[in-house]
């Protein structure tokens, strides 16, 4: 039993583009840091949600065993530390931290840039197979829309205990676990109802998921309100989330416009290489501003040179570790089954 998501590249590469330009603007124009600020947290929650999407499938499709988790496990960590600590070690290497910054940040124990995704979507990781374990079994008994509804009551008593008002743990685990809950609830209602939307019922949905994350920028935000509230979005994820798991569901279930524009060469292309462009964009960005503040033109050059440097980083790093990654997978599979077989 397996699962295929139709245009999950092509979510991440939305994703991908999105914080590659937000941040590229926020970096080279400072006027627009106020309103545009935090905006690139949007594809950081989709980024969130998708994985947790996908991976829940795999559990739901598999089961929750020693062999799959210790599978997945595996899978994570060449998926997620070796091109990490490479990434790492080039930010230093570059003059973006010290020595001690780097063992720390190498160690998850400290937070750099936009680094600071890595540790806390690593440690969901760790969560998914017991969280997938429980919610397994209240779907065989008692179907799966309880199971979404369990989901999304320990969203609620997650922010009883852990309110996302709560500055003190900002940037942790225990702050972001509502995104990754809603990409958890999807993959259960994906795997277990059959729903598909129209052409334009994607489009009026997608339509209006754009349009709500938009208004709730800080510059939209403040012209509606009449209130100065810059970076008012930054820790709204616990509404916005919704908003994006509902855009994740339905991109991945649709057809028409929508199906077309997100299984494009273009999308899919920046989705393959979106994990190696996220990595390397910052460094670039900052180093051109800090340069030619101001400038369309070095702003679009260094566009053009983070997708370059992420592209020939996917075929040199990322493509190289995953092929060694599904051979590993591959070997520990089959030495599995020879052991049962013996």
């Amino acid at each position: 039993m397996s699962f295929h998501v139709k245009n999950a590249e092509g979510i991440r590469g939305f994703a991908v583009l999105n914080v590659l330009v937000l941040h590229a603007f926020v970096g080279f124009f400072s006027a627009t840091r106020p309103y545009l600020g935090a905006t690139g947290q949007f594809a950081v929650w989709t980024f969130f949600i998708l994985s947790a999407f996908l991976l829940s499938l795999k559990f739901i499709a598999k089961g929750v065993s020693i062999e799959s988790t210790v599978e997945y496990f595996v899978g994570r960590f060449f998926r997620i530390i070796p091109i990490f600590y490479l990434t790492a070690i080039v930010y230093y290497a570059f003059g973006f931290m010290d020595y001690k910054k780097l063992l720390a940040v190498m160690s998850l124990q400290d937070l750099f840039l936009h680094l600071w995704t890595i540790p806390i979507e690593f440690r969901f990781y760790l969560m998914i197979p017991i969280i997938c374990l429980v919610c397994n079994v209240i779907t065989k008994k008692y179907g799966w829309p309880c199971c979404v509804i369990f989901i999304l009551l320990s969203v609620a008593v997650h922010q009883l205990i852990y309110p996302y008002t709560n500055l003190n743990i900002k940037l942790t685990l225990r702050w972001y676990y509502p995104v990754f809950a809603y990409g958890v609830a999807i993959s259960y209602i994906v795997a277990n109802s059959s729903v598909k939307f129209s052409n334009n019922q994607a489009l009026t949905i997608v339509a209006i998921c754009i349009i709500l994350c938009v208004m709730s920028t800080g510059g939209i935000a403040s012209l509606l309100t009449g209130r100065n509230l810059p970076f008012w979005n930054s820790d709204k994820f616990v509404f916005i989330g919704l908003i994006l798991a509902l855009f994740v569901y339905v991109v991945s279930n649709c057809s028409g416009v929508i199906n077309t524009v997100f299984d494009s060469k273009f999308l899919n292309f920046f989705g393959k290489c979106s994990f190696s462009i996220y990595l390397c964009h910052m460094g670039i960005v900052m180093r051109m501003s800090e340069k030619w503040p101001e400038s369309i033109y070095m702003f679009c050059l260094s566009l053009v040179i983070s997708t370059v440097i992420g592209y020939l980083m996917f075929l040199l790093v990322e493509s190289p570790i995953e092929r060694f990654r599904h051979r590993f997978v591959s070997r520990y599979k089959s030495t599995q089954k020879n052991s049962v077989s013996e």
